[in-house]
């Protein structure tokens, strides 16, 4: 049979233990074994334990335990919230965890016994990771600046976000919220922005960058304006400013008075001005951003037109002139009237009022006159024309041919004057002196009666027309009597003695008074012969002598006027007759009226030939 029994106890601590066992059979013989126990442990909980946030994780700390349990320690354990990660040594890094929850974390170490307590918890951390990129960027430019707006990120990484930077170009500014204002920047220089948000972890990724945009600020103001007056209106030119801010102009504004236009490049005209009355001018220019501030003022201008037309023309004619006398205008066109000027036909004259004579005209002439006024601006519309009027002044002294005597009385013959002043003759006036005697008619003679027989009168005449009689003519001397004497001379010729057959020759046939009385009514007589057949005859008086102007036909019997010193002229164109070869001749007479006497009667009477004729056949006489 084999001796069994058995040991028990509990250690009362971790560590090596040595016991001796003795055992002693029936026989009593002992036998002793002395046997080595090591009784072991759990590790002690580790120490120190620090928690370091991360992206979604933790990084796990801590000291090794100083107690091992007796047995060397397999591994650690570390635990945050609900995630645990296990390994060999510190630190351990746990995952899985939610950014923005905050966890206390705990390790635990193991050896082949088992695992330890847990340690004392770390201080609580939250883990965490930078922000996400800020969205929705835009840029609105300002003056050298850029005013950056965005959405803040959806996630801060689970850390509040602390700040955010905004970079324009190479200028960044950082605050704490949207909008953010970039400074520094260079006007007319295009930038793009880009926003990053920070939180405790560190700077998002920047943001997609902003459209395009141009800091810029209001143009220059523009210089040089200068103002030109018109009608109701100025014409503004300007020098556009030397900065447009960094922003294109997009045009300007005049401005004079209480009216503006705008328009885009230099002059603008400003309208709706009122003519007379001054005013200054300035322009702005404008860009995107705004308005310029106004440029200097331009010197005072005044807008003004023409001035209106003179009215109520009235003119009045004279010798080789007209005055023109009219009423000035009542709008002189915002401008002080500086002179006037009148054209009547095609003479002019200017002057500074009402009225104004236009000299160098024609007498006899009619012509209406117009008035235009003038200011700075320039000439007004002419008036309406002035009823015509004959520029005009007296008449010449007739051409006094002689007078003719009668019983008591004169008949005074003359030439109309060569100048009528430029007026029709109306009639004409004698006067005998001594005793102012006159007559009147309308045309010469003029018969002077009341006259005394035997005396010597001298006598002159004056042709009168609308303004007025002119100068007398040369004076004719007369002594009226009962008996009146006239000495008439008659002459004919043809200049040759060979008359050629069946061609016309010419006589001419000359009859003059050499007084000393003037006479009416002579007759002159020449019949002309068979030989002749057809004949025509023209008349031209000399010296106040009348006649008929022209006739036909071979009776040559006309009535003529012979003043004292008076002649007529008659030319006769007579066709000879082809045959037969005589001679021809032309006999002229002339007859005086009762009561007149010749002294000279052989004198009436002229003949002019024979002249030989002759005709031609067949080349020979």
């Amino acid at each position: 049979m084999t001796p069994a029994g058995s040991l028990s106890g509990t250690p009362g601590s971790r560590g090596t233990y040595t016991f001796t066992v003795t055992a002693t059979d029936q026989n009593q013989f002992a036998g002793t074994r002395t046997f080595e126990l090591a009784v072991r442990g759990v590790p002690g909980a580790p120490t120190g334990v620090v928690a370091t946030r991360g992206n979604a994780q933790v990084s796990v700390a801590f000291v090794a335990p100083t107690d091992n349990g007796g047995s060397a320690i397999t591994g650690y354990t570390a635990t945050c919230g609900s995630q645990s990660q296990s390994g060999p040594d510190s630190p351990l890094v746990v995952i899985g965890l939610t950014n923005g929850t905050p966890v206390t974390c705990t390790v635990i170490a193991t050896n082949a016994i088992g695992d330890s307590v847990p340690s004392a918890p770390s201080a609580s951390v939250t883990p965490a990771t930078v922000p996400g990129a800020p969205t929705g960027v835009v840029a609105a430019r300002g003056n050298a600046q850029v005013s950056v707006a965005f959405v803040p990120p959806t996630s801060n990484g689970g850390s509040a976000i602390t700040g955010y930077t905004a970079t324009c170009g190479s200028q960044s500014q950082s605050g704490p919220d949207s909008p953010l204002v970039v400074i520094g920047l260079t006007n007319g220089t295009p930038v793009t922005c880009t926003v990053i948000a920070t939180n405790a972890i560190g700077d998002s990724v920047p943001s997609a960058p902003s459209a395009n945009v141009t800091p810029a600020t209001v143009p220059g103001a523009p210089t040089g304006v200068v103002a030109t007056p018109g009608n109701a209106q100025v014409s503004v030119a300007f020098v556009p400013p030397t900065s447009n801010g960094g922003s294109a102009i997009t045009g300007y504004t005049a401005t004079c008075g209480s009216q503006s236009q705008s328009g885009p490049d230099s002059p603008l005209v400003v309208t709706g001005l009122t003519n007379g009355t001054p005013v200054t001018c300035t322009v702005i220019a404008t860009n995107a951003i705004g308005n310029s501030t106004p440029s200097a003022p331009s010197a005072s201008v005044t807008p003004a037109t023409v001035p209106g037309a003179p009215t109520g023309v009235v003119a009045t004619p004279g010798n080789t002139q007209v005055s023109v006398a009219f009423v000035a205008p009542t709008n002189n066109g915002g401008n002080a009237i500086t002179g006037y000027t009148t054209t009547c036909g095609s003479r002019s004259q200017s002057g500074a009022a009402s009225p104004l004579v236009v000299t160098g005209l024609t007498n006899g002439t009619p012509v209406t006159c117009t008035v235009i006024a003038t200011n700075a601006i320039g000439d007004s519309a002419a008036s309406a024309p002035s009823a015509s009027v004959t520029p005009a002044t007296l008449p010449g002294s007739p051409g006094m041919f002689g007078a003719t005597t009668g019983n008591a009385s004169a008949s005074l013959r003359f030439a109309p004057p060569t100048d009528t002043g430029g007026l029709p003759i109306l009639d004409y006036t004698a006067v005998c002196m001594p005793g102012g005697i006159t007559a009147t008619a309308a045309a010469s003679p003029v018969n002077v009666t009341g006259l005394t027989n035997g005396t010597l009168y001298v006598c002159r005449v004056t042709a009168r027309n609308d303004v007025g009689s002119g100068a007398p003519s040369v004076a004719a001397s007369v002594i009226p009597t009962d008996q009146p004497v006239a000495d008439v001379v008659v002459t004919v010729t043809n200049g040759t003695s060979y008359v050629t057959g069946g061609m016309p020759t010419t006589y001419t046939i000359v009859v003059r008074n050499t007084g000393p009385s003037g006479v009416a009514d002579v007759r002159l007589d020449s019949t002309l012969g068979p030989e002749f057949t057809a004949a025509s005859w023209t008349c031209t008086g000399q010296n106040g002598g009348v006649c008929a102007a022209n006739g036909n036909g071979l009776a040559l019997i006309e009535p003529i006027d012979l003043p004292t010193g008076a002649s007529v002229t008659f030319v006769l164109t007579a066709t000879v007759a082809a045959t037969p070869e005589t001679p021809v001749s032309v006999l002229v007479s002339a007859t005086l009226p009762a009561p007149y006497t010749d002294p000279d009667l052989q004198s009436n009477v002229a003949t002019d030939g024979p002249d030989l004729r002759g005709l031609f056949r067949n080349g020979f006489e």
